[in-house]
């Protein structure tokens, strides 16, 4: 088993290598955003053929994890609650101040970084453009997609996801009250 683990770790690194070299090369080439490059279209390709291998080893060893598991029951709930990210400690070290400063940094460095930039331009829809598949985002549409969240965190944000899941009631109220909407149509236009 350690000789297939080694060999899926080449794999994995392999293609890392590849998608990389192919985002690089998209890059050189002009914006991401320009789907008609062919390198471009090279590094999106590459990059879901990427994904694609994470989830298959993932599933393959999450998979056999649990068919080793399986006639131990406790190292079996052991090996899904690790799967399903339960039993970690939250970090101690995370706290409503330094949440709240967390916040006001990231908001002072926006618009720090913004602050010389010309004011947007948009161009006109043309007549009878309708955006007739598009509904507004409800409550419980927002509690529904937090919820799905996986458990995980990334290091930059300081919220843990496991306390904003466990609290999502209350934040999207909070959030989604009708001052909130206007503060948010007038930031985006």
């Amino acid at each position: 088993m350690s000789n297939q683990h080694g060999g899926s770790v080449q794999n994995c690194r392999r293609a890392k290598r590849l998608l990389r070299s192919t985002e690089r090369a998209a890059r050189r080439a002009g914006p991401l955003s320009d789907l008609a490059s062919p390198r471009v279209q090279a590094w999106r390709n590459q990059r879901r053929q990427y994904f694609n291998l994470l989830r298959q080893k993932k599933a393959c060893f999450w998979t056999a994890r649990v068919t080793t598991d399986q006639s131990n029951l406790r190292q079996l709930w052991q090996s899904l609650d690790q799967l399903l990210g339960r039993g970690r400690s939250p970090p101690t070290e995370i706290n409503a101040s330094g949440l709240h400063k967390a916040f006001d940094d990231k908001i002072t460095a926006v618009f720090s970084a913004t602050a010389g930039a010309s004011e947007p331009t948009f161009t006109a829809a043309p007549a009878g453009c309708e955006l007739r598949l598009f509904r507004p985002v409800t409550q419980a549409d927002v509690t529904q997609m937090i919820r799905a969240l996986p458990d995980k965190q990334c290091s930059s944000h300081p919220l843990p996801t496991w306390l904003l899941k466990t609290n999502v009631d209350i934040s999207v109220s909070f959030e989604m009250t009708q001052e909130w909407r206007q503060q948010f149509v007038l930031f985006t236009h």
